[in-house]
């Protein structure tokens, strides 16, 4: 792990068969602040842009979650500058504010080729 506020000092303490052992001071930082699974992946997964991660490629894969970190980064900005809306709405929103304008021209004809083929 990378910080900027921590030393390379290390913390004794005990593991599950109570024998003492030495981590870095980042690491128990890290492990008591978080607890166990990392809130801002918890809050990702509330609100993913793909849902059926495991039938794409893993160069979608990533791109989605870069996405969604980027999505949920842009709504915790927005909360601190005073917004008051919830992740799904914020998303909504966005979505919104983001959509090509797309007028439907009414029933499309089928194509010449395809009828010309049918004959």
């Amino acid at each position: 792990m990378i910080s900027l506020v921590h030393t390379a000092e290390k913390t004794e303490f005990e593991d599950k068969k109570k024998e003492k052992k030495l981590k870095p001071n980042v690491v128990h930082y890290y492990n008591n602040i978080m607890g166990g699974v990392d809130k801002v992946d918890q809050h990702i997964t509330y609100y993913l842009v793909a849902r059926k991660r495991d039938k794409i490629k893993y160069y979608q894969n990533l791109f989605f979650h870069l996405l969604d970190q980027a999505l949920y980064n842009s709504f915790v900005i927005h909360n601190l500058a005073g917004g008051a809306k919830n992740n799904m709405n914020y998303r909504i929103t966005i979505v919104e504010q983001n959509k090509p304008n797309v007028q439907l021209l009414g029933p499309r004809r089928p194509s010449v080729s395809l009828l010309s083929l049918t004959r």
